[in-house]
């Protein structure tokens, strides 16, 4: 009888690490978890007032997005549609945001949807936004950005500058 409960504990046990070995050596790394690099951000100026908030980027259709937003409220958020995927510079000069043809500079603050302001690029309000680095190994990029918007919602006609932007490391999910 002692023999009979051995063989199953030696069957059990071969069975079990058998498993064991195939799991560990079959195991493949997921390709769509978020890694955030050590030093990712996004930096900009509103009115001589310095932010910097948590990024992560997208590509989406050959458009890169951009996006940067405070963990606090009301919600301070950067926006950057990018036609292309490659190091350069590009004209922020629309407002269609990823549904249009050109680059777009948005930023939105307040709380959604009621009391939240948005502000946008278009043919009259620029920016430049420079790709410096596009890193799809590491899958990470890095620039720097500036833009006029005027604000689309609520109409009231008011405008923004935003100064100083940069990103580095923004994790390409």
């Amino acid at each position: 009888m002692l023999n009979k409960y051995l063989n199953k504990f030696i069957t059990l046990t071969f069975q079990l690490g058998t498993c064991f070995i195939l799991m560990t050596s079959c195991s493949k790394k997921s390709t769509n978890t978020l890694i955030t690099p050590q030093n990712s951000s996004i930096n900009f100026t509103i009115n001589e007032v310095n932010y910097n908030v948590n990024g992560w980027a997208t590509i989406s259709n050959g458009m890169l997005k951009i996006n940067g937003s405070t963990s606090y409220t009301p919600t301070k958020q950067i926006l950057l549609y990018i036609k292309t995927s490659s190091i350069g510079t590009y004209l922020l000069n629309s407002s269609d945001g990823p549904q249009g043809d050109g680059n777009t500079g948005t930023y939105t603050e307040g709380i959604a949807p009621i009391g939240l302001t948005v502000f946008s690029t278009d043919a009259s309000n620029l920016g430049s936004i420079t790709i410096t680095k596009y890193d799809m190994i590491n899958r990470v990029v890095s620039g720097v950005f500036y833009f006029d918007a005027t604000q689309i919602s609520p109409l009231t006609g008011g405008g923004i500058k935003i100064s100083n932007g940069s990103f580095n490391n923004i994790p390409i999910n």
